[in-house]
């Protein structure tokens, strides 16, 4: 195939360097005169071009004079395997042929030979790795790349972020975080902010977004970005970082989302002529994913007139059953327009909530069939059950009731204040654009499925002693000092757990029973944030443990303690606990809590040792939690 002017004029170049390029260091990384720099393997590819197999020869042949002059360059040939990689594929899509055979020759003698050990050739190698071998081989690298360069260390972070991305989130983020700090540079930016909004550092998430040079840009990276200041209720940030590359064209449904939340903002002169040249332009008619058109009824419904929202509405329901498969969308136009008619599809939705509802209300049976069959067991074999005490008058039917209220008030507070983490925690695909969960809509969920327990639960308390229930037989200094006894010793043995589990990498400062990043932390900060420390302290460590340990050391233990063994039901109410609760890195320490909580309350006969642990545990929580968002938010 003959050979175009640019090329040869490229491959003489690239030769001319060869013979001028001086001696470069040997094994860590090339001096900065090397001809085969850290990624001028793409350069190369453009210029050889995918169909001319003769360039793709000449500039090997190069690469291979290079490096028999100098077989240290650990980085040049990694970058000569980068370039054969480029070519290997299918001769029909743009490979050439022999290119993959060179490519895995490449990556045997990298593997086989003396550069094996370098750093450049670990990260390539590594690089072509997927699964939680991958994720393990790079964590292991971590210790050895305190000596590597800030780059090396700042790709092997990357590498780290897009193996945890759909695994662990939040590890990726650590990851994604280090990798910008190593690298301003680093493609990993957009990964990092979302981190440090989870984790309550907004305004430092904000400023690297924008932040951001413009050249690194791209279309779908821009749009996530803009979606992720929409989300951190940004508004005015996400318009100036809409128009920081005016030559990229933004999704109509972003668009849309802009417009809506600068309307919000008071910006409607600006929004409202974004919005009509958007509705009224061709455009519009590409409005026709669920998520976009959810945004068109929701910007309908707060800023149209109601014939709009309903007919935005319609088109909603017409794309299918995931656009409101539980009638939130549905519901949010009945309160709104309540006079607005109903048709037959529409209810789809509605009975989809009231399927979902009846589903959590039978899962609490999981629990009580089984005690329920121990009780017959044990009524079979002539053996009679513990009568029920005056100050807890329960049997299965009341656990059952408990266990149903607690699932269902807290999904209906995601469901009505922050959807997004409703569709999130049934799995289903999100057509929502936003990726990070708003800490404000948690902050109101949270408090809305605490407050809906507590009313829920109070015809349990019909017919009990109450003040037998809390005291027991113990008094209240006891109850008090036990209480607060045992609280400090499990956040005592919290902070050795989350010492022993603190592995090699980046990790922030580890917290005993604080999972940054985790639903329940980031409501936390979303109550500190809207309602002040006061409202949070009340929250957690007064209205948490009166509902909880009524729950699950008041109705759960004392019924399942008369069916089973005592500590089989202290381990069974102490399980179901931690999974009531969003906070993996906190596992360990919930699950000591619920049980030391059980052993108070069943040695006192009461609540009020165990509430006292509780809240004594949760106070800790939240001053932690005020504490270490404060630092993050102020540190450099």
């Amino acid at each position: 195939m003959p050979t175009t002017r640019s090329t040869r004029s490229a491959a003489a170049a690239l030769l001319a360097l060869l013979l001028a390029g001086p001696a470069l260091g040997a094994v860590v990384a090339p001096a900065p005169e090397s001809p085969f720099p850290e990624g001028s393997y793409h350069g190369l590819v453009e210029e050889v071009g995918r169909a001319e197999a003769g360039e793709y020869r000449r500039v090997l042949a190069e690469f291979d004079a290079y490096l028999k002059r100098r077989p240290d360059d650990s980085t040049a040939a990694v970058e000569r395997c980068r370039f054969a990689d480029a070519f290997a594929g299918d001769e029909d899509e743009g490979g050439i042929d022999g290119a993959g055979e060179d490519a895995e020759s490449c990556r045997q003698a990298l593997q086989q030979g003396p550069l094996a050990a370098t750093p450049p050739v670990k990260l390539y190698l590594l690089q072509r790795q997927f699964g939680k071998a991958a994720i393990a081989r790079g964590e292991a690298l971590l210790p050895e790349s305190a000596t590597w360069t800030p780059a090396q260390r700042a790709r092997l972070h990357e590498f780290l972020a897009a193996r945890y991305r759909q695994q662990d989130p939040l590890k990726s983020g650590e990851h994604a975080l280090l990798a910008v700090e190593l690298d301003p540079a680093s493609a990993q930016r957009l990964n990092a902010a979302e981190y440090l909004y989870r984790i309550g550092a907004q305004p430092k998430a904000v400023a690297m977004l924008e932040g951001t040079p413009p050249q690194q840009w791209q279309s779908w990276t821009l749009r996530s970005a803009i979606s992720s200041l929409l989300d951190m209720g940004e508004p005015r940030a996400a318009q100036r970082l809409s128009q920081v590359r005016t030559d990229l064209r933004l999704d109509p449904a972003i668009r849309l989302r802009l417009a809506r939340a600068l309307l919000d903002a008071g910006e409607e002169e600006q929004a409202r002529a974004s919005i009509n040249a958007l509705l009224q332009g061709p455009e519009a008619k590409s409005l026709a994913g669920v998520a976009q058109l959810r945004e068109l009824f929701e910007f309908q419904r707060d800023h149209g007139v109601r014939d709009d929202a309903i007919a935005a509405y319609r088109r909603l329901c017409q794309a299918g059953k995931t656009a409101d498969p539980y009638g939130r969308y549905r519901l949010s136009l009945l309160w709104r327009y309540p006079a607005a008619p109903w048709h037959a599809d529409e209810w789809r939705g509605a009975f989809g909530l009231l399927a979902l509802m009846a589903v959590l209300a039978l899962m609490p049976l999981l629990v009580v069939v089984p005690l329920h069959y121990r009780a017959a067991v044990k009524r079979a074999r002539g053996l009679a059950l513990p009568p029920p005490l005056p100050e807890s008058p329960w049997g299965l039917g009341h656990l059952w009731y408990a266990l149903a209220a607690t699932l269902i008030c807290g999904v209906l507070g995601l469901y009505l204040y922050a959807y997004p983490q409703f569709e999130r925690m049934l799995r289903q695909s999100l057509p929502q654009s936003g990726a990070v969960a708003d800490a404000g809509g948690l902050a109101r969920a949270y408090l809305f499925s605490k407050l809906a327990l507590a009313a829920a639960l109070l015809p349990l308390l019909r017919r009990v002693q109450l003040r037998k229930l809390l005291l027991g037989h113990w008094p209240v200094g006891q109850s008090i000092g036990a209480g607060v006894g045992a609280a400090v010793a499990v956040i005592a043995a919290g902070a050795v757990i989350a010492r022993v589990l603190q592995i090699p990498g980046p990790a922030l400062p580890q917290t005993p029973g604080i999972a940054l990043g985790s639903d329940t932390i980031r409501a936390m900060q979303g109550i500190h944030a809207l309602y002040g420390p006061v409202a949070l302290l009340l929250f957690a460590a007064v209205l948490t443990p009166l509902v909880e340990e009524l729950v699950f050391r008041g109705v759960f233990l004392r019924v399942a303690a008369r069916n089973v063994h005592l500590w089989l039901a202290a381990a069974a109410q102490a399980a179901v606990f931690v999974l009531d609760h969003d906070q993996p890195g906190a596992y360990a320490l919930l699950s000591l809590m619920a049980l030391a909580a059980a052993w108070l309350a069943w040695r006192s006969g009461g609540l009020l040792a165990a509430l006292v642990l509780h809240g004594v545990n949760n106070a800790f929580a939240s001053m932690a939690v005020m504490g270490i968002t404060h630092s993050i938010n102020t540190a450099p």
